[in-house]
């Protein structure tokens, strides 16, 4: 934490993975791309090799495309599965943030699937209460305006 620049213990909006490779693509002119953890260590250890070796060859069209977003990327956003052993996710992050090459890190987590429905609701019960708050407030209007026509 000493040399964190900054810390957000509550963030708003993290519901997956892919809704923050989103958000980061409407947000970053480079190119963004998802990447599971196995993926982002190859990255890594590509970066880190001092001598060029030819990559392996792909074996289909499919593998070949992939590796060649992962080889334009300038923001990975790294999904983890829950199951992975905890060293190999935490040996990753410091590999991440020892690497000259990477500029930025920036671990976070997502909400749990109950957590995401229950946000949900509360943002629908919200947008229906304002909207029944516009109706009665405009069903007043009306009612003082046909007060006023019926004085005069």
């Amino acid at each position: 934490y000493g040399v964190a620049d900054s810390i957000h213990h509550h963030v708003d909006g993290v519901e997956s993975s892919r809704s923050i490779a989103r958000d980061a693509r409407d947000n970053f002119d480079g190119k963004v791309v998802e990447v599971t953890l196995g993926e982002f260590n190859r990255k890594l250890a590509s970066i880190a090799q001092t001598t060029l070796e030819e990559a392996p060859k792909a074996s289909n069209k499919a593998e070949q495309k992939r590796r060649r977003e992962i080889s334009e990327a300038d923001v990975f956003v790294v999904s983890v599965n829950p199951s992975d052993d905890a060293s190999s996710i935490d040996s990753s992050i410091v590999a991440a943030i020892d690497s000259s090459s990477v500029k930025n890190v920036i671990l976070s987590s997502i909400r749990s699937t109950e957590e995401v429905k229950h946000a949900r609701k509360l943002a629908v019960m919200d947008r229906f209460t304002q909207t029944n708050t516009q109706r009665v407030a405009s069903r007043r209007l009306e009612d003082q305006n046909n007060n006023n026509n019926n004085n005069n």
